[in-house]
Order: structure tokens, then C-alpha cells, then sequence
């Protein structure tokens, strides 16, 4: 929950390992010295054209040659700072776009392995040159004097600079420990003999990065949640893990966030469906935001709400073009990105959480208000740093929220500081808050500031003093109840301090931290860090599977707070109890709370359903007696009636319930039990069910492409192509007879004929093809689909995903082409028919069509490049008419 990097007092009892994971070895020997620039005043002089509120002061606190090229930092409790510098941008580190020769073999990459195996081939002997001489780097600068300037500066590690390592992009500093983001691993880096290098290397996790991409889109955003986990995001390059618990983490395509203990333990997938997001940053609620990156085709970056098991939307296929565009579409071809408007605050689509606002075109840094060092004006606002690659187009907004439904809607946004190439932003322990600036453009500058900015007279605030001296103090000699007074400090870092100093004490906490959280007298804050600290007792317990009378109890008696008068409290207790190792029966309660007045509430319930619930397994119900088989179904059913309920009531109004409400189905309900409600009255209620069917992956979402509401069909058609759900393929393809076919579905029918690959799906696209009265973009995708038959193209036509499929007959598209009546529409179809047309005969070789090909070459109203195309053809068929 630290917006800042002001991290936490370990909490011993879920790290019991941290510091014996790397024994002290000596740190390698550097002999790196990369170009920086030498001193100069210049980072002084770019003081006056920053754009800032004259209530505020600048100052310079670090620059070159202390520092350069830095992409992010973090302080930590005693005021050092951490810079992660880069050195390898463009030397060591490239971009499809400048290597477009490979992308197909990029995007089909499955593992890190994967990836340098393609640079191998690539580079030939310059291998080493290209990828393995430049490193990234770690700085640490230091105040020594308390002058409010940095005057020490230390490489803390620079031994990142493997062919397969990406930028390093995050920085976390913690009590001595500090976490490091460098695809493909997340480092846990240790200076035991304080000399400010580290002399402990240990990857927490590896396999980040199974793709190329685009530069920047790295692992970076390292947080402490509100639970005492680690937080970090990922860019749309992928990953390939495998925990050390043995879990298999394959997401191949897309951006994500992860969470872990600080330890590494227990790594699982957050969210999904990003495509950069750079970092993350919780409000005082423990609700997390970040700001995804745009993919420069005239869409907007978007400010989201994460929530878990959130699918944001974004596929990494989608940035290279896909065969889903058309003229109406007013950004660039981006796929259904673009096509569908899937960024958009007001999407259609069901099966993801849309953005908060557009917002930004450039974001970076992110980070949130610790509470004190400004003005009241700040709070409950985040700071985003905005890189433009210019100054001019950069620097840092600032914004708040305020609740909006389940969610939140953006206010107050306005520029904090501008006309700096900020690449970071940070609170500091001292109140003030902190910019890296990269200087000026989009390749390696070789310089370096960081920018100190007051406000003179909010860190003369008793209480920003107090939480400096606080944070820099060990908490573990302070007893409970000067532990629980600190719960409601108003700096946030102060009262994460003490929320994890309380669960470092375990059970023998327990009775006061219940005492605080059930006293409606209590500041609402402090009241919500006592259920996070019993929320982490809890799961530190039940991870070591240890029996404790008095922690069952707790755990039961947690669930009190779900009937708390406060609505924040409720939401909150909700989120507590969806621990699916605490061994209390939890589902009834929560099902209560479906119907709960306030819909943040119902979210937050709806989402901890989704997470306690468990699949059954295969034949579970066979091996059971008949009536408790009976009882068991009866259950299941009363868990879906409560959450189409939710949904109905809903409207559609609010898309974060009807999401929450489909992942709580597609967890807890068996597909069979969600059928029996797919011919519900509410279309909200069959939408719902097939955004549920979709995450199970089940072939039954194909019931719902007969629906009678256009949405419903279209989230069916988009599960069954886009998730590649086989079993239900055919009856999508069995659409593309249906007249009037929205386009969204009519893509998606067309790319499952050409998946399935037999004769008859052939027949069906050229009879498609044929056809007057479908728009002009599709029949000549049906077209190309002909064409490339013989030798399918790796990358999906919709997705842009790789679907290597065998190659077919060449003779299934030749036969269903030549004869004269699909020759003839074909022929006098408008010019992309046309052109398609052309083509398809030049791949397949289809001398039949020689005839109709020199009609249009000879035809002197047609378009010129037809012409041309048609000419080449003949010739490539040899056709006698030219000799």
C-alpha cells in the first residue's frame, strides 16, 4: 500500500528465509565505465524553465556525472537513493520495429531461450557486440552532510548484461534489501557489509520477457501492497515462469501485474491484458491504479483501476496489424483494438474492465500522496511522470478520484511540474517529492538529474518531521499499543510501518488489532490497517499450514466486519476473507453482501468469490452419493442465483460488477449449472454468463451465438476465435451464412473457416467472396484467406497472434475459385475484391483465371494498379497472351 518507496520493517514471519537466500559473496569487480557527461551548472540552469506553481521550490539534488540515463528510483527509510540506470537502450536492447525481419518468429518466441536463440541467428558473429557489452546499472547516491544535495555516489551492481536481460526498469529499496526488475528476472539485491555495493544476487523469479516487443515495455512498478505482498507489472512481452512452488505461469502475449511475498513465494498473476504498464501505485484504500501506455496509432493511453483477475484487453498481436481494419476506423490498424475501440472508457466489449480516462501520452513514473510535505490540495492524488521524449511535452500531472460506482472517476488533473523530461517520480522521506529527469530525447543522453521540489510551507508540518524520524526508526522494539496508535498517523508509510510491526507479532496482537478494527470510534484508516495486519497474520499462518485454535477463531471472528455500518469497512473485511487458505466457511456471507446497498461492496464480495471458489474436479460428482450429490448442485445453483441476481439488478450500469459477477461464476459455478440460465429474460444475465463461459474456456459458449440480443452474439463470437476454444469453432463458423452479420462477429466467422482448414470451410469462403451484399473489406479477407490456403501465415488475421497451422491441399481453394460464376463476381467486384483476387491467383498458381485476368488488364476504366497487379500475374502464370 506504500505509494512511495518508502518501504516496510520486514515482516519476519512471511520471510523467514529473506535473509539466508544468498550467502555474502564478494560483488564482482567493475571495470564498466560507460560515456556519462562531465559537471557542469546546466542542470541549475534548466531550473527556470520548468513550469510550476510559484508556491513551490526546485532545487537540484543530484546530477551527471553522479548519475545518468536513469528510468527509475526508489529512497529508502534513511533517505538514500537508488537509481536504476540504463546503458544497454539500443546496446544490447532492441525493438522489433528496427528488426521486422524476425517478428514472426517474436511473436511464436514461448521463452527467453527463445528470444536469444532468434538475436543468435540474427547477429551471426557480431552476436557478442550487439548484445553483451553494455550493462545496466545500479547507483546509489547519498546526503552524507544533510546538505539537501547528494554528494556521494556508489555503483551498487552493474553485473546485468546478458544478452537476455532487458532494462533494468524498477527499483524497490527495503530495510537493507532491494528488489531489481531486469527481464527476465525480479533480483533481491543485499550490501551485508555496508560498503553500498551489494555483495547478494538472488532471482526471486525468471522467465520475464518471452518477446522482443518494443523497447520499454519492461519489467518495472515494484510496490508493497496493502497485504504486505510484493507488487510489480510486466509490458506486453510475456512471460514463461515456473514458481518455486511449482506453478507453471504462461502468459505468453500480454502485459500483466504479479504479486509475491517478499521472498518470492507464492508468485501468481493479478491482472492481465496490459500492454505497458509502466508502475503501479495504491490509494489509501489499498485499491491499485496504473497508467497503460497507448500504441502510438492515435489511440490514448488509459488510467485504469486493477482489480484481481482483471483483463484489461490488450494482446501484444494487435500492435503489428491486424487483418481486422478498415477505412471507417479513424485510428491506425491496431486489430480489434482499434477497430472494436477496446480503449475506450465506454467499451462494448464485456469481457474486459474498461479505463478510468484516457489520459496522457506518455506515462512513466507513478506514484501517490504519503498524506504529508504538501498542501491539502494533494489529498488522496497521484503524480504521473509523462516522457514525450521532449521537454516541452513532458513532465508531471497530478490528479485525485473519487468513487464512481464500484470504481472511480479522475478529478482535479492538472500539470504539477512541466517541461521536464521526467522519466520517475517519488516521495521522499523528507517530504518532498523527487524527479528524474532524462534530459532531452529518446536515446542514451549520458546525463542525469534528480530534482528535489517543496512546498516550503507544508514540510513545516510537525508531522512530516515526525514521520521522517519514525521511518528511520526500527519498529520492532515498540510495543502493541504504540504500534496501534501509529495506525493513524496521517503518512501513509508511518501507518504501513506499523501495520506490519503488528503482524510481525503474530497471535499475540490479535486481541487489540480486533479490539481497534471493530470500534466505530476509530479513525476509518486506522480501522482498515488493523484488518490488513490481521490479514497478513492470517495468511503468514495458514501458509505453514500450522493448527492454532486461537487463529481459527480470529479467522471466524473476521468475518464480523462484513455487517459493519461502515461500507469501507465491509468491502474491505470482504477482501480479508477471500483468502482461500482460511478455513472458515465463507461463502454465505458473502453471497449476503451481493445484495449490499453500496456497489463497491458487492464488487469487492463478488471478487472474493471468485477467489475462494475451486473448480471441481473430473467425475467429482459421480463419486458422491445421490443426495449429496443432489445438495452439492443445489449449492452451486444458489451461488449462481446470488450473482445473476447482483448482475440483473446491476443493469449493465456499472461494468466492474458485471465483470466481478462473471468471474465469481466462471470460478464457483460448473459449466453445466450456467447453461440452465442461458435463455434467462435479462440480456445483461446471458451476457454475464458468456464473459463466464469464455474464462472457463468452455466449447458451450457456443450456445450463445443464437442469442437474440447483437452484444451477446459478439461476446460469444469474440471468446470462441479470440481464446481459440476448438470445440466450438464450427458452430461460429455456421454463422457466416446468418444475412446482416455484424462485422465484429463476420471477422471472427471468416478467421474460424480458415482455422478449421477442410474442403467445405474453403467453399464457404469463396461462396462469402461472391457475395454482393457483405461489405468490401470482408470479401476480400475471404479472398486472401484463398490465397494463403496452401501455406497458412503464422499469424492469426484477428488477434495477430501466432497460429501455426499445417499446410492444406492447394487444390481445396483452386477448386471452389475457378468456377466461372464466383470468377465473375470476383472480377466485377469493387477494387479490393479486385486486387485480392489478383493476388490469389498469383500464390495459387491459378492459370483457370488467365481469362478474367486479362480482362482487367484490358480494361481502361479500372483502377491502374489493379491493372498493373493483374499484368504481373499473367506473366507469373505464363500465360500465352503475352508471348
Amino acid at each position: 500500500m506504500c505509494r512511495s518507496r518508502l518501504l516496510l520493517i520486514p515482516f519476519l514471519g512471511l520471510i523467514p528465509a529473506l535473509f539466508a537466500i544468498a550467502s555474502p559473496e564478494a560483488p564482482p569487480k567493475s571495470d564498466y565505465n560507460p560515456p556519462i557527461a562531465k559537471a557542469s551548472d546546466d542542470a541549475q540552469k534548466a531550473i527556470p524553465r520548468f513550469q510550476f506553481d510559484k508556491s513551490l521550490k526546485v532545487e537540484v539534488w543530484a546530477a551527471e556525472p553522479m548519475l545518468a540515463n536513469p528510468v527509475a528510483f526508489a529512497f529508502d527509510e534513511k533517505g538514500r537513493c537508488f537509481v536504476a540506470e540504463t546503458f544497454r537502450l539500443h546496446h544490447g536492447v532492441t525493438d522489433d520495429r528496427g528488426h521486422m525481419n524476425w517478428l514472426a518468429d517474436d511473436l511464436a518466441s514461448r521463452s527467453t531461450a527463445d528470444r536469444v536463440a532468434i538475436y543468435k541467428k540474427d547477429a551471426g558473429p557480431k552476436f557478442h557486440r550487439q548484445y553483451e557489452t553494455a550493462r545496466e546499472r545500479i547507483r546509489l547516491l547519498e546526503d552524507t552532510t544533510g546538505s539537501g544535495r547528494a554528494d556521494k555516489a556508489t555503483v551498487f551492481r552493474d553485473d546485468f548484461g546478458r544478452a537476455e536481460d532487458g532494462l533494468g526498469a524498477g527499483i524497490l529499496a527495503r530495510k537493507g534489501d532491494v528488489y531489481y526488475t531486469c527481464i527476465p528476472d525480479l533480483w533481491l539485491l543485499k550490501d551485508t557489509k555496508g560498503t553500498g555495493t551489494a555483495d547478494t544476487k538472488k532471482s526471486l523469479a525468471t522467465g520475464f520477457g518471452v518477446h522482443t516487443s518494443f523497447i520499454g515495455h519492461d519489467l518495472h512498478g515494484l510496490r508493497i501492497g496493502p497485504d504486505g505482498r510484493l507488487y510489480f507489472s510486466l509490458g506486453d512481452r510475456g512471460m514463461n515462469v515456473r514458481t518455486r512452488e511449482g506453478k507453471h505461469l504462461l502468459i505468453p502475449d500480454t502485459g500483466a501485474v504479479l504479486r509475491c511475498e517478499l521472498d518470492g513465494s507464492n508468485l501468481e498473476v493479478f491482472a492481465t491484458g496490459l500492454r505497458n504498464p509502466q508502475e503501479l501505485a495504491f490509494d489509501d484504500y489499498g485499491n491499485l491504479f496504473t497508467v497503460d501506455n497507448n500504441s502510438d496509432s492515435g489511440d490514448q493511453a488509459r488510467f485504469l483501476h486493477l482489480v484481481e483477475g482483471g483483463d484489461y484487453g490488450w494482446r501484444i498481436g494487435y500492435q503489428y496489424e491486424t487483418r481486422m481494419h478498415d477505412s471507417s476506423v479513424k485510428q491506425g490498424n491496431r486489430g480489434p483494438w482499434n477497430y472494436e475501440q477496446l480503449w475506450k472508457p465506454d467499451t462494448q466489449a464485456a469481457y474486459l474492465l474498461p479505463a478510468i480516462k484516457n489520459y496522457s501520452n506518455g506515462p512513466s513514473g507513478f506514484t501517490a500522496y504519503p498524506g504529508v510535505g504538501l498542501s491539502d490540495r494533494y489529498k488522496g492524488h497521484f503524480f504521473l511522470a509523462n516522457f514525450s521524449g521532449s521537454p516541452p511535452n513532458s513532465g508531471i500531472y497530478s490528479f485525485g478520484i473519487k468513487p464512481k460506482g464500484a470504481s472511480f472517476e479522475m478529478t482535479d488533473d492538472h500539470k504539477f511540474v512541466w517541461n521536464i523530461l521526467a522519466t520517475d517520480c517519488e516521495f521522499g522521506p523528507d517530504g518532498a517529492f523527487y524527479i528524474s529527469d532524462w534530459v532531452n530525447g529518446w536515446n542514451l543522453p549520458g546525463m542525469g538529474r534528480i530534482y528535489k521540489v517543496t512546498d516550503p510551507q507544508g514540510v513545516r508540518d510537525p508531522a512530516v518531521a515526525e514521520a521522517q524520524k519514525l521511518i528511520a526508526e526500527s519498529f520492532d522494539g515498540k510495543s502493541v499499543d504504540e504500534l496501534l496508535k501509529l495506525l493513524g498517523h496521517p503518512h501513509r508509510g508511518v501507518r504501513m510501518e506499523a501495520q506490519v510491526a503488528l503482524a510481525a507479532k503474530g497471535k499475540d496482537a490479535i486481541p487489540s488489532l480486533m479490539n481497534l478494527a471493530r470500534d466505530p470510534k476509530v479513525e476509518r484508516l486506522a480501522r482498515i490497517h488493523a484488518l490488513w495486519a490481521l490479514g497478513m497474520i492470517t495468511r503468514k499462518w495458514n501458509a505453514g499450514r500450522k493448527v492454532d485454535h486461537d487463529l481459527t477463531q480470529a479467522s471466524a471472528d473476521c468475518e464480523m466486519f462484513l455487517k459493519d455500518p461502515d461500507p469501507e469497512i465491509r468491502a474491505q473485511a470482504a477482501r480479508l476473507v477471500s483468502d482461500p487458505m482460511l478455513p472458515v466457511a465463507r461463502e454465505k456471507p458473502l453471497q449476503e453482501l451481493l445484495l449490499d446497498g453500496e456497489p463497491r461492496v458487492r464488487l469487492f464480495a463478488a471478487l472474493a468469490l471468485a477467489r475462494i471458489s475451486r473448480p471441481w474436479p473430473k467425475g467429482y460428482l459421480d463419486g458422491l452419493p445421490p443426495a449429496q450429490a443432489n445438495a452439492t448442485l443445489q449449492h452451486k445453483r444458489y451461488l449462481r442465483n446470488s450473482l445473476l441476481n447482483m448482475v440483473w439488478k446491476n443493469g449493465g450500469a456499472d461494468p466492474y460488477l458485471r465483470f466481478a459477477g462473471a468471474c465469481a461464476l466462471a470460478a464457483g459455478v460448473p459449466t453445466q449449472i450456467l447453461l440452465e440460465m442461458k435463455d434467462d429474460k435479462s440480456p445483461e444475465v446471458r451476457l454475464a454468463l458468456a464473459v463466464a463461459l469464455r474464462r472457463q474456456k468452455a466449447p458451450e459458449v457456443g450456445e450463445f451465438l443464437g442469442d437474440s440480443d447483437p452484444k451477446v452474439v459478439a461476446e460469444a463470437a469474440r471468446a470462441i476465435n479470440d481464446e481459440v476454444i476448438t470445440a466450438a469453432l464450427a458452430k461460429l463458423a455456421d454463422l457466416l451464412s446468418r444475412p446482416q452479420l455484424s462485422p465484429v462477429v463476420a471477422y471472427r466467422a471468416l478467421n474460424v473457416h480458415f482455422l478449421l482448414g477442410k474442403a467445405e470451410n474453403a467453399r464457404a469462403l469463396a461462396e462469402y467472396a461472391s457475395r454482393a451484399d457483405v461489405p468490401e473489406t470482408l470479401r476480400a479477407l475471404a479472398i486472401r484467406m484463398l490465397g494463403d490456403w496452401a501455406k497458412p501465415p503464422r499469424r492469426d488475421y484477428i488477434t495477430g497472434l501466432t497460429q501455426d497451422r499445417p499446410p492444406r491441399p492447394r487444390e481445396e481453394a483452386v477448386n471452389v475459385l475457378v468456377p466461372p460464376s464466383v470468377l465473375g463476381q470476383l472480377a466485377r467486384g469493387p477494387k479490393a475484391v479486385r486486387a485480392e483476387f489478383v493476388s490469389a491467383a498469383r500464390k495459387l498458381d491459378l492459370k483457370e483465371a488467365a481469362p478474367v485476368l486479362a480482362d482487367l488488364v484490358a480494361d481502361d476504366k479500372g483502377e491502374p494498379e489493379v491493372r498493373v497487379e493483374a499484368l504481373h500475374t499473367l506473366a507469373a502464370l505464363k500465360d500465352n497472351r503475352l508471348a
